[in-house]
């Protein structure tokens, strides 16, 4: 676009260059009719019509940028919902693991519970065989 606008400044130019070389040559009621119709018009329209191209190149430069940022922003949010992911698959391993210890927690503390009765009368057994035993 920075070379369409170049072109149409040099046209505009060209053509109030031309004007102005022609005005001297150029200077009758038909001639004046005529710039004031047509001409200082648009020479008044292409102004604000360059002007226009000019924000307008620049805006669409400064889109070209900000695109280019949201297009980097997208990539660093893509790699860290990966790794993302990646974590939450690990803690979803771990989690599993945790299940499977408390489990199996639960199965040695419901054995060692289910052999407090045992011991309770084996040590009243002992208990019972060293009465009398004096104890030194």
């Amino acid at each position: 676009m920075a070379d369409e606008l170049w072109y149409i400044e040099q046209q505009s130019r060209v053509l109030q260059e031309f004007r102005g070389q022609v005005s001297t040559h150029w200077d009758d009621e038909a001639s004046r009719e005529i710039n004031l119709r047509y001409l200082d018009p648009h020479h008044l329209d292409d102004a604000k019509m360059l002007a226009a191209l000019r924000q307008q190149h620049t805006a669409l430069d400064e889109g070209e940028h900000k695109l280019g940022v949201v297009r980097d922003i997208a990539l660093t949010i893509e790699e860290v919902s990966v790794a993302i992911e990646e974590y939450l698959e690990s803690c979803k391993q771990e989690v599993r693991i945790c299940y499977q210890l408390l489990e199996q927690y639960r199965e040695y503390h419901s054995g060692a519970q289910s052999l407090f009765p045992k011991i309770e009368a084996l040590i009243n057994q002992a208990n019972s065989v060293c009465k009398g035993v004096p104890i030194e």
